[in-house]
Order: structure tokens, then C-alpha cells, then sequence
């Protein structure tokens, strides 16, 4: 009879499929859970069941609801039915990511299209592409991915960032600090199935950044822990002295149960301190330089083409894809688009893009037909250039 429950669990999975799609793998792990208290809650079963049933089909309606308004602009860009708009060149991408070759990537986005006109990011050629289609051509080739995933999935987990090892300690304090009764194990049963959604990760690619959620999961269990922990060290401290409750041994024994807490903070504070450090200097400022050139330079309807995003977006220009083609196509791809200026750098071209490496010639204003340089900016491992279209 909770009508209003499996109402508010449709949109809740509903606004989530509005910031992810894979939302919905976990709607569907909601389902199960609910199948499973049914399944093992005992008898009568039956009248459960039609009230199950219907509450299920109560989240399922206003779930799809929720979602129509993205659904129906979806096939209103694409001309499909679909749930996501990464559908298409999703497993090419899987494939670069898995791969590290970010040439890969560069192939699966930035080609242009059969017409020429577009690039297949861009084109609605990439909802051509089927994820069964893709896996049916090289079953050899999704088996590997599949291998790979998993093994980066453990690096993802525990090799860097996400799950330090007191934080893993306090996990397994929380999950094992008491008995597994069936009581237990219906309560935090949710929590369980909830991890299993990561198998889904194994057919695309691995990041740290989707583990995440994961790792919010887990916290459930280090509060636990931490908990644990805080009431062990307040009954070893109260037992060590004589009259915990009186005085300053009862402060003492306070101390005693704030202190795990104390250290888990600190520990929280510090790990995060040092994930910005050592991310800090990896991050491409350099691109923030040519942003800067174009915000001061060009009218705010400038268009700019180039491959980094980030680029247009701190100066506030139209972007403009930097399509992966010849250099007449390219030239072409640009005018009939208007686009004012090109920012390279030099990673891009000497690893993605060796074909136009003529670019990189500072000796030269006019290293290609077309374009004049502009500016040129150096930071230590790193030059951007930025080009304008005559």
C-alpha cells in the first residue's frame, strides 16, 4: 500500500537517469531487492505479491514518465528510439579507452562521416552503430576488453585515489564487526546488490571518477566500522581505569571514543590534500593562456576550432569541432562552419595527429595554406599555437 514510496522511487531513478543514463541498472537492482524481501519474507505470500506487483508497476510508470521528455528529444534528434545519446561509437571509444591510445579515441569521434560533412561525435551516423553489432564483429576483441576492465577495475578500487587502506580496514570493520543474521542481512541486502552494477563497467571502459558511487556504498560500511571502532576504544579506556564515570576519568574515556573519529578525519583531509597535489601539476593550464588571447582579442560570436573544449569554454567562444581529416577537408570543414581561429598544442598534433605536423613549424607563420599563427604559447613540456583563418 506504499503508493507514495514506489511513486518517489520512479523519480528519484528517473531524475537519475537524467544526470546518467546507468542509472537505471540500479532501478533495476531496486526491483530486485524488492522481489527478493518478497521472495524470502515468509508467508502468506500471494496478497504480498499483488501489492509488490503493483508498486512495482506504480515505480516503473512514473520512472518512465520522468524520463519521456529526454526519451522523445532523443528521437527527435536522432531519429531513434534510444536511452542514451552515447550510443553508436560508445564501444570504439571502450575500445581507445581500454587501450590508453587516445589516437583510437581520436579515430572513433573526430573522422568525418560518410558524407564528409560531419564528424561521427556529431553525426547521427553514430546511432548506426550497434553495441551488439560492434561486440557480433571481433567476439575475440570484446572478450579482451572485458579482461582488461576487470583487472582496471581493481587498480580503479584500490591503486589509487578511492579506497585508502585505512578506509578499506574500516570497510571490513563494518561488514565483519558483527554476525550476518538473516535480520542483518535483509536490512543491508540493497547495499549489496547495489555493488553489482559494477560488472556493467567491464563492457565499456574503466575510471576512477564512475567508481565513485561505489565508494559511496562503502562508506555505509566504514561509518559502521568507525562506529565500532569508537565503541571498543571507549569500553577498553572505561574498563582500564576505576571510575570511568566520575570526573576526568570519564573525559578520558570520551577521548578514547573520539579519537578514531579524530584520525578518520584527519586521515579524510589529508589523502585529499595530497590528491590535489599531485593532480595539480598534470592539469593543462596551458590552455587557459590561448583562452585568455582569444577572450581579449576576438569579438564574444568568434567561433574557434579546436580539439579541447576547455579552450572555448574559458573564452567564451562558440566551439567549433576539430575534425580528423585531411588538411582540405579540414579547411573546408571550417569555413563552412566560419570558424575564426585554430588552437593546437603540441601533444596533440605529435601524438593524435603526426599527419599535420607541419603545424608545429615555428619558423614559419604559414606553415599550412590557410592559416596565419597568431600567437604561440610555452609552458615547460608544452606549446600551444593558435592560428587564424585567412
Amino acid at each position: 500500500g506504499s503508493w507514495g514510496w514506489a511513486a518517489l522511487m520512479g523519480v528519484a531513478f528517473g531524475l537519475g537517469y537524467l544526470s546518467r543514463p546507468e542509472s537505471l541498472l540500479f532501478f533495476f537492482v531496486a526491483l530486485g531487492y524488492l522481489g527478493l524481501v518478497w521472495l524470502f519474507s515468509g508467508p502468506p505470500r500471494l496478497p504480498r505479491l499483488g501489492r509488490l506487483a503493483a508498486a512495482g508497476a506504480v515505480a516503473v510508470a512514473v520512472l518512465a514518465l520522468t524520463m519521456l521528455p529526454y526519451v522523445l528529444f532523443l528521437h527527435q534528434a536522432t531519429g531513434h528510439w534510444t536511452l542514451s545519446g552515447k550510443a553508436g561509437t560508445s564501444m570504439e571509444i571502450a575500445w581507445a579507452f581500454a587501450n590508453q591510445s587516445q589516437a583510437l579515441h581520436d579515430q572513433a569521434t573526430a573522422s568525418l562521416d560518410s558524407t564528409g560533412q560531419e564528424t561521427l561525435w556529431l553525426s547521427p551516423e553514430a546511432f548506426d552503430r550497434s553495441i551488439a553489432g560492434w561486440i557480433a564483429a571481433d567476439p575475440q576483441r570484446f572478450a579482451s576488453l572485458v579482461r582488461r576492465n576487470m583487472a582496471d577495475s581493481v587498480d580503479a578500487l584500490f591503486g589509487q585515489d578511492l579506497f585508502q587502506p585505512w578506509l578499506a580496514l574500516l570497510v571490513i570493520l563494518g561488514l565483519a564487526g558483527q554476525p550476518w543474521t538473516r535480520r542483518r542481512l535483509r536490512g543491508q541486502a540493497l547495499l549489496l546488490l547495489a555493488l553489482t552494477p559494477l560488472a556493467s563497467l567491464w563492457m565499456v571502459f574503466i575510471e576512477t571518477r564512475f567508481m565513485v558511487v561505489y565508494l559511496a556504498i562503502s562508506l555505509v560500511w566504514a561509518g559502521a566500522g568507525l562506529a565500532h571502532l569508537s565503541r571498543w576504544a571507549h569500553a577498553t579506556v572505561a574498563a582500564a581505569l576505576a571510575e570511568p564515570q566520575v570526573g576526568w576519568r570519564r573525559g578520558l574515556a570520551r577521548a578514547a571514543a573520539a579519537l578514531p573519529v579524530a584520525l578518520a578525519a584527519t586521515a579524510m583531509l589529508w589523502s585529499g590534500a595530497q590528491t590535489a597535489r599531485l593532480a595539480m601539476p598534470h592539469l593543462p593550464t596551458y590552455r587557459l593562456e590561448a583562452a585568455a588571447w582569444l577572450a581579449e582579442h576576438t569579438p564574444p560570436d568568434t567561433p574557434i576550432m579546436t580539439r579541447n573544449a576547455e579552450t572555448a569554454l574559458y573564452a567564451d567562444r562558440p566551439l567549433i569541432a576539430f575534425p580528423r581529416a585531411s588538411w582540405d577537408q579540414t579547411l573546408a570543414y571550417a569555413r563552412a562552419r566560419g570558424a575564426a581561429y585554430l588552437v593546437v598544442d603540441e601533444w596533440e598534433i605529435t601524438e593524435v595527429r603526426p599527419y599535420l605536423l607541419p603545424l608545429l613549424d615555428q619558423a614559419r607563420a604559414a606553415p599550412l595554406p590557410g592559416v596565419t599563427r597568431v600567437a604561440t604559447f610555452d609552458q615547460p613540456g608544452h606549446t600551444t599555437m593558435l592560428f587564424r583563418f585567412d
